[in-house]
């Protein structure tokens, strides 16, 4: 029915977790990102089916400041597709390689 479903009947019980919340937050990026030193870009969107940005601490993204978060209303998880013809640049590509450039002229300059 849902991913949390899936996840509770058979990723969960195949990887020895405690319960669907335990593999959720073990494998979940967020415990790591107070540790990153170097720019990060994060990409969300509000319309993700995996990933509960509601329930996210923005502030421990916000405390951090190699973190940029870039949250949007709509892009599924790991989409915004602008186009169905893949030989299109789409924004999260043209975003991601805007941030680089920006860090790379930072950096430079």
């Amino acid at each position: 029915q849902t991913v949390q479903d899936f996840d509770e009947c058979f990723t969960r019980r195949m990887f020895g977790f405690e319960s669907v919340f335990d593999y959720y937050r073990k494998g979940s990026s967020l415990q790591f990102l107070q540790k990153v030193h170097t720019p990060l870009l994060l990409l969300l969107a509000e319309d993700d089916s995996i990933i509960d940005v509601a329930s996210m601490d923005k502030q421990l993204i916000l405390r951090n400041p190699n973190l940029v978060l870039a949250l949007t209303k709509r892009g599924g998880h790991v989409a915004w597709h602008e186009s169905l013809h893949p030989s299109k640049p789409q924004w999260g590509d043209r975003s991601t390689l805007e941030f680089f450039c920006a860090i790379f002229h930072h950096r430079m300059a």
